[in-house]
């Protein structure tokens, strides 16, 4: 019975999170003709995305982030969004159209999907954060946002590691905790295990947008193998499957609740809503972009760097097709990643930097000093490549 409740509960989750970005979706893409899938996509992606921000400007305010505050935020979000679907979906018109019958290689790729996001599922399900950055970067934060309602609080400072035995990462961004403390709150209770649940969204996520990304240019059986191929690299399950049964590691570095595959979601959808972009220069891509790359730097501090490089792209593609006057989207991608991520940034400018940290002060000297030891450090890259279990 509490199984049932659990997985409801989680379902009530995903719900949510597909209503948030459904109307996002479709306030950008009302006069664009897209595909079910990409539809599914956007939605999926921008409620991942933007609830956590949205929480953060919450509580950026001042406001508790208790279950009262959290309802009359998404609350009203969530029923007009559920409204707009019912009436879309009261207007559409059920064409007869028949789609051609999968093949058996198609079923096979289907299989080995289904496969592995119900292996995702019961690793994800089954045990608690178990990997030490998971724990400090991650875990932590969404603990102390799930109890103490707010990000004012000095446990995520913890300066002298006496709550975590190491000191956590006060910089790191909060998207990933936020989200998870959500999820804890729809649960009404803090579960390890369930608030990892939304790993689960995330792998759906990469294998749902990748076959998206995939079908603009290629087959459906060339999509399906892209998506397949995705959740079956060795990195994807680092130390999970790969692990148990060739070294007999119980430990999960990307499933164990690691921010490193929704910061791939998040990145690799802001450049296919760029590239969109410049297939069609229609602004609702260039705004989704900036949406997905303020997301990726809520995420991971590296977001940050990969969404100052896409700009960087952008600019240089811009230039190169002579639209030199035509400034005003690329502006507007600017002005829409800095407007929701900007309190984040400013917010951030307030807290310590991480002590461990501190410790590594890089110079021109230092790299010339260090340098002879660069071609031993490429054969060990290389080494390691060719190792299968020590991917990642």
């Amino acid at each position: 019975m509490l199984i049932v409740k659990t997985v409801g509960q989680l379902v009530a989750f995903a719900g949510l999170i597909l209503l948030i970005g459904y109307l996002v979706e479709r306030a950008l893409f009302r006069r664009h003709r897209l595909s079910p899938m990409d539809e599914m996509v956007l939605a999926l992606g921008l409620g991942l995305g933007l609830a956590p921000l949205a929480m953060f400007d919450l509580a950026f305010l001042g406001a508790s982030l208790s279950p009262r505050n959290l309802w009359s935020l998404f609350g009203p979000w969530a029923l007009i969004s559920a409204i707009s679907a019912g009436r879309r979906l009261r207007r559409a018109r059920w064409s007869g159209t028949i789609r051609p019958a999968l093949s058996t290689g198609e079923k096979a790729l289907i299989t080995v999907m289904v496969g592995a996001l119900v292996f995702v599922t019961i690793f994800v399900l089954s045990k608690p954060f178990d990997v030490w950055d998971a724990v400090v970067t991650w875990g932590w934060k969404a603990h102390v946002l799930y109890h103490e309602r707010t990000i004012y609080s000095p446990s995520f400072l913890d300066h002298e590691g006496m709550l975590t035995r190491i000191r956590p990462r006060p910089q790191y961004p909060l998207g990933l905790p936020l989200l998870e403390s959500l999820a804890a709150t729809i649960m009404g209770t803090w579960n390890e295990p369930g608030v990892k649940s939304v790993i689960i969204l995330f792998v759906v996520l990469l294998m749902s947008s990748l076959y998206a990304a995939c079908r603009l240019g290629a087959s459906r059986k060339q999509a399906l193998f892209s998506s397949a191929l995705i959740v079956t690299v060795p990195l994807l399950s680092y130390q999970t499957i790969f692990r148990i049964l060739l070294v007999g590691g119980k430990k999960s570095a990307l499933l164990g609740g690691l921010a490193d595959v929704p910061l791939a979601c998040f990145f690799f959808l802001s450049a296919v809503c760029a590239y969109r972009w410049l297939l069609r220069p229609r602004l609702a891509w260039l705004i989704a972009a900036a949406l997905f790359g303020a997301a990726a730097g809520f995420t991971k501090n590296e977001g940050l760097a990969m969404s100052a490089l896409l700009a960087g792209a952008l600019i240089v593609f811009h230039l190169r097709q002579g639209r030199r006057r035509a400034w005003l989207p690329l502006f507007a991608f600017a002005g829409v990643w800095m407007l929701v991520l900007g309190p984040w940034l400013v917010f951030r400018q307030t807290l310590p930097p991480e002590p461990a940290m501190a410790r590594f002060q890089w110079s021109g000297a230092e790299v010339m000093r260090t340098a002879h030891n660069l071609p031993e450090v490429a054969l060990a890259f290389l080494r390691e490549a060719g190792r299968l279990t020590a991917w990642g």
